[in-house]
Order: C-alpha cells, then structure tokens, then sequence
C-alpha cells in the first residue's frame, strides 16, 4: 500500500513514463505516488471532490464535482518534484511547493446532467 486519502478513493492512474500512482479522491485531492518507496510525493488540492480523471498525453485531467474540470502539465508536476528533490529522485513534495504547479486549463461546465 501506497498511501491513503482522508475520504473514499474514486479513480487510481499509473503514469508510465514517470513511474508515479495518481489517485483521486472524494477528500478534495489528487495524490501522486512513488511506488518504489511508498511516499506521497504530491498533494494536489482540488475544489471539489474528485468524480473522474485521466491521463491525456503529457496531461492529466481531472473531472470534480460542480461540473468543474482541471487539465494539468505531467511533466510540470515532475520537474517539480525532481527540482525541490534532486537528490532524492521522487520525494515528498510539500505544500507551498504543490501550490505553485498551476492549473493549465479550469472549466466549468454549463449542462446539467440529467437521467431519464
């Protein structure tokens, strides 16, 4: 086991090219983890809970609720990372840190959805 969330989990991702578990959650976050040596190396705080995301590319976008949608650069989030930590590789990356990766794209959705 990786880690955990505060609240119940909804997507998990494996990006490949970074070697990182990514996961969403209904605690308001996108966690990035270092299987390797199980740490959170990134805590991504969200507006609303984490209903869906993937991977796009070089992009990793995340659907929450409130029909908001948050596109984010995968290869900021890991320059990032490797720059606060060069020595460690993949490491703890803190809050003020994590902050400062920006969302690329933010959406706000105008349908409603609707069952029938």
């Amino acid at each position: 086991m990786a880690g955990k969330h505060d609240g119940a989990v909804r997507c998990v991702e494996f990006d490949a090219d970074h070697g990182l578990v990514i996961s969403g959650s209904w605690d308001c976050s996108v966690r990035c983890w270092d299987p390797r040596s199980n740490t959170l190396v990134a805590n991504l705080r969200q507006p609303h809970k984490v209903y869906s995301m993937t991977q796009a590319g070089s992009r990793l976008v995340v659907a929450t609720a409130q029909r908001t949608v948050n596109v984010y650069e995968k290869r900021m989030l890991v320059s990032l990372i490797s720059f606060c930590f060069p020595t460690l590789g993949l490491a703890a990356l803190g809050h003020s840190q994590a902050t400062s990766l920006r969302v690329l794209f933010e959406r706000r959705s105008t349908l409603i959805c609707a069952t029938r």
